[in-house]
């Protein structure tokens, strides 16, 4: 409201006033001063007569006496009006004087009436500002009440026994919005509370709240105990939304998953039990027990009968975080509840609950393992296991209790291999058989080749390989054929002092190859069995080497020349050697020794190390022979009976061959 402090003009002005009085005193002067000769007044008159005025002399003589008597009169009358005009005038005068002191006291009134509708103005504003603040406050208040305040009658039904229901988690819901939204206390009632009430009010919030879910886990807690509720737990909304509101509590969600951990234990391992002794009446199902006398089988039933029960319990806990995880991807989170945290919530509540029976599982499993004394049916174990634990990577977590349990499963399966071909391999060792002279592997070793064959078959096969651990596989295997040809060597106490004994050790590691390389995945045991190969195969050249040498008498003829370059002295030397008997000697050696050991090399079992150590023999000796007769010829002159040629057919490698 604004309020105009000025007022209008009545008073006329002075400079009106006098051009009106002047414009008067003309027209009063013209009249009185008419000249009746005027030719104006003459027309005039003429018009008169046109007007049936006679004009004659008599009437214009009377004329000028009677117009100048009506204009005496007229003067007179005009006199008297200007003379009322005057006082009239006056009058108005007076009037505009009375008129300007009622302005004069109006401009009074109104100024002072101004000031005091400034007041009033001024006062309206402050009022104004008064009533926003009022209303400010009283927004306050409502905003409080509305927001940060629960009737006493909602505390009751929070807190007290009654049935947990639609009202229940409405009032709730309330109680944790007022203790979350802490921070907005402070901003629209910060005039009417101080810390201490703000404090005093979250206290009391988290007073009702812990009150109120502690009558929500009572709640969930006695329907639990209904053994018709727990079967019904993935339809139930009541005990679901329950479960949901307590789990979404940063308080209370170990205790819940707790709770529900000791209720599934206890059913699933009711469960357990009745599949392994009374079977399911509604799949017609057979109880487990029945199979025990068939370990593979009966591990199998056991391994299917838990991999439904993961199916089942997997199903159940999605429907119990269903709503939590849709809570959790639509509204704003707290630091600790994000997906992850829902996630593993859900995967500690699976490992619980699968606790119970995988440890009874484990036991019955193991005991049925150690009545198998078949290392084929026991790696079809492993591999029945290796499937089950990729199918349960599928569905589970990687670091579920289930598959550890399995691990454990195949480690125990795989000691106990293991533990049998160690059984066997000591029942061999503590009866040796002799060598045969064919020199081929003992049975023993070719019993153990064909059960490894089978078992490398199954897993080259192996749709499951994925779930195998290939390294223990690997690295027993490669122990086991480490063992088993350590068994060979005591076989050959002298193995370095005959090559029939090298030979011999060569057919075992080539048959071991023969296997080995068929496969991919064993090739680190075929690398070491390779490079035991090269070993034994250079033992065999160097000791075939030696035996030539030391046979064929060449041995004693270098040692006699040996570190020897005086020509005189080597001569006398060579002199004083009965060359016939040498002779006759290398000869007998052509004939016999390289024939028989010849055909001790025929009794290699791999064409390519017989070829390959008859050649390296033969290149070695005769590179030595060569040497011999190179610098025996220059200073004797005797022509040693055999070429080279013939040296290389007798020891039967191709003579075409350079050296």
């Amino acid at each position: 409201m604004e309020v105009k402090s000025e007022k209008p003009e009545y008073r006329p002005k002075q400079d009106i006033l006098l051009s009106f009085r002047n414009l008067i005193s003309k027209n009063i002067a013209q009249l009185s001063s008419i000249n009746y000769a005027n030719p104006q007044l003459e027309s005039a008159l003429q018009q008169l007569s046109e007007r049936k005025f006679k004009n004659e002399k008599e009437a214009r003589d009377q004329f000028p006496f009677e117009t100048f008597s009506d204009l005496i009169w007229t003067n007179g009358s005009i006199l008297h009006e200007l003379s009322n005009l005057t006082n009239h005038i006056e009058s108005m005068n007076e009037s505009f004087s009375s008129f300007s002191g009622l302005i004069d006291s109006y401009d009074s009134q109104w100024n002072s009436k101004s000031k005091a509708a400034l007041e009033l103005y001024n006062k309206y504003q402050a009022f104004e500002a008064e009533e926003k603040r009022i209303y400010e406050k009283l927004n306050g208040i409502e905003y409080f009440e509305n927001n940060f305040l629960i009737s006493d009658e909602d505390l009751i039904h929070l807190t007290s026994h009654n049935d947990v229901d639609d009202r229940f988690y409405s009032i709730l819901e309330k109680a944790q919005s007022i203790h979350d939204n802490t921070n907005s206390l402070f901003t629209p009632v910060s005039e009417f509370l101080n810390y201490e009430s703000l404090e005093g009010i979250i206290k009391t919030m988290s007073k009702h709240i812990d009150t109120a879910y502690g009558k929500l886990y009572r709640f969930v807690e006695l329907e639990l105990r209904n053994p018709r509720v727990i079967q019904t737990m993935e339809t139930n909304p009541d005990i679901k939304r329950a479960i949901t509101k307590l789990l979404s509590e940063n308080t209370m969600s170990s205790r819940t998953i707790n709770l529900i951990i000791q209720v599934r234990q206890q059913n699933l391992h009711s469960a357990y039990v009745t599949a392994l002794t009374r079977g399911d009446s509604l799949s017609s199902s057979k109880p487990i027990e029945l199979s025990a006398p068939d370990s593979l089988r009966f591990i199998g039933d056991l391994l299917a009968w838990i991999h439904q029960t993961i199916v089942n319990e997997k199903e159940l806990i999605d429907s119990i975080f269903a709503s939590r995880r849709q809570q959790v991807n639509s509204h704003p989170m707290p630091p600790w509840d994000l997906p992850s945290t829902v996630q593993e919530q859900a995967n500690n509540l699976l490992d619980g609950s699968l606790y119970g029976i995988c440890r009874p599982l484990l036991s019955r499993a193991q005991t049925s393992i150690l009545d198998l004394t078949d290392t084929i049916r026991l790696y079809n174990l492993v591999e029945l296991l290796g499937f089950y634990h990729e199918a349960f990577s599928k569905i589970i977590h990687e670091n579920c209790i289930v598959l550890k349990i399995l691990k454990t499963t195949e480690d125990f399966t795989y000691q106990r291999m293991k533990t049998v071909i160690d059984d066997e391999l000591y029942a061999i060792s503590s009866s040796l058989p002799k060598v045969t002279d064919d020199l081929l592997p003992p049975d023993f070793v070719t019993n153990f080749l064909r059960n490894a064959n089978s078992i490398f078959k199954i897993r080259n096969a192996s749709l499951s390989a994925a779930g195998v651990d290939e390294l223990q596989f690997i690295a027993i295997f490669s122990d086991l054929f480490e063992k088993v040809f350590q068994i060979c060597l005591t076989m050959v106490p002298n193995r370095l002092l005959n090559h029939r004994d090298i030979i011999y050790l060569l057919n075992i590691l080539d048959s071991c190859l023969t296997y080995l390389r068929r496969y991919n995945f064993l090739t680190p045991i075929r690398d070491s069995f390779e490079s035991y190969i090269n070993t034994y195969v250079e033992k065999l050249v160097d000791l075939v080497y030696q035996t030539y040498l030391t046979e064929s008498g060449l041995s004693d003829l270098i040692n006699l020349i040996k570190n020897k370059d005086d020509e005189e002295e080597l001569k006398a030397i060579f002199l004083s050697i009965p060359w016939d008997q040498q002779v006759s000697r290398f000869s007998s050696f052509v004939t016999i020794t390289i024939s028989e050991i010849i055909a001790d090399f025929q009794l290699l079992a791999a064409p390519l190390i017989m070829e390959n150590v008859m050649k390296s023999t033969a290149e070695k000796f005769i590179q030595s022979f060569q040497q011999f007769t190179q610098k025996v010829q220059p200073i004797v002159g005797y022509v040693w009976p055999l070429s080279i040629e013939e040296l290389k057919i007798a020891m039967n490698v191709d003579s075409t061959l350079d050296f």
